[in-house]
């Protein structure tokens, strides 16, 4: 296999070599090809307007064929595309309560106490009880509670604990527990089977490690689960025959495409696609590997000079982090934020800390600038 140049691959990455970005569990960076299937995509629309209408058509199906190889999914029909985690949450949130109520199952959620409020509003709002408990006890409590459905973040965003979806989709079946996974913050960063681990359904934004933009939210919906119930929501292309265009159908397809309601924002899935080959192209293993030890450096320089949080992992030292996120716990981090940006370093502030997020295209420099920034700082 041949060796990556990962120098190489952060010159597709303008903000990495401007900046020490280390900002992306909020929003990655786009690289340049990813920016050139945009310019393709809105140069079709300012020189032709809709001519190329079909084209979109056509790249919006091989867009969704390569999701579903990425995701290991069934069929390219498990695969549909929302705006948002919070929208793609609602829709199923939404079927699963109408159907749940229907059959007189409790409406009876685990998730963990650490999730991001999209991973959690939409099911209390549909009235469901949601248990949560430490992400790193979840497991357990599944054997213990029997939860209908299991609610949780593959990469919990201000800890950076990362679940064993494997484990954890093995014990929901053993449980009879539908797994519902966020894979916001793994997207693009660990290899996400939805097969191998059980998952029923899966949202992900894709505008942080999958560096495309906003705008776009993967969602799968297993093939048993959609055959099982009525969409959520309808528009008009939901329904099986959308090009008849009439006006009173309402026989609205049963799988995850049907959360596209209406026209879909074709530039977003565009890049998602671009992206995706260059994902294909480098492998999303040796991007994991990559990632982790980019973590690991950072959990070591970071250690000497300030307390990293110690509940983002089940690694009992943190001598293995197991994502790309890291909290620091340090006071003033508002505005020790600030002054590390006038500085050119970015990073996020959250829970009280500071969040450091290393992708693919970061190296041991970038790590190297952010501590000799926060020693004169700290």
């Amino acid at each position: 296999m041949k060796t990556i140049d990962w120098d190489q691959e952060r010159q597709d990455f303008p903000a990495a070599l401007s900046h020490t970005y280390l900002l992306t569990a909020a929003v990655g960076p786009i690289s340049s090809p990813v920016y050139r299937a945009y310019e393709r995509h809105y140069r079709g629309l300012l020189e032709n307007g809709d001519y190329n209408w079909l084209d979109n058509v056509n790249m919006l199906d091989q867009v969704r064929v390569r999701a579903a190889q990425f995701l290991s999914a069934s069929s390219p029909q498990e695969v549909g595309f929302s705006n948002s985690t919070s929208m793609a949450m609602n829709y199923l949130a939404t079927m699963m309560a109408r159907h749940l109520r229907s059959r007189g199952v409790p409406l009876r959620i685990l998730s963990c106490q650490e999730e991001f409020p999209s991973t959690t509003v939409p099911w209390l709002y549909q009235g469901f009880e949601v248990s949560q408990v430490p992400a790193a006890q979840l497991i357990a409590e599944i054997e213990r509670q029997r939860p209908t459905l299991v609610v949780t973040s593959a990469v919990q965003f201000g800890t950076g604990y990362r679940q064993d979806l494997k484990l954890l989709g093995e014990v929901c079946r053993q449980n009879q527990a539908q797994l519902i996974v966020n894979a916001t913050q793994a997207l693009g960063a660990f290899p996400v089977s939805v097969k191998e681990c059980n998952i029923t359904a899966l949202t992900a934004t894709c505008h942080k490690w999958m560096c495309c933009g906003y705008g776009l939210c993967l969602l799968y919906v297993a093939n048993e689960l959609s055959a099982a119930m009525t969409p959520a929501l309808a528009g008009w292309l939901s329904v099986k025959d959308p090009l008849a265009m009439n006006n009173r159908s309402v026989e609205v397809k049963n799988e995850a495409t049907a959360v596209e309601m209406g026209i879909p924002g074709f530039a977003t899935i565009g890049a998602f696609g671009q992206q995706l080959q260059t994902i294909e192209r480098l492998g999303i293993d040796r991007i994991a590997s990559r990632i982790l030890d980019l973590s690991k450096y950072a959990h070591q320089e970071l250690s000497a000079i300030c307390r990293v949080a110690s509940t983002r992992t089940n690694s009992p030292n943190l001598s293995s982090p197991d994502s790309g996120i890291l909290m620091l716990q340090i006071n003033d981090a508002e505005a020790i934020a600030q002054k590390l940006g006038e500085q050119n370093i970015y990073v996020s502030v959250r829970q009280g800390g500071l969040r450091i997020a290393t992708h693919y295209f970061n190296n041991h420099h970038d790590v190297d600038r952010l501590v000799d920034g926060l020693k004169g700082l700290l």
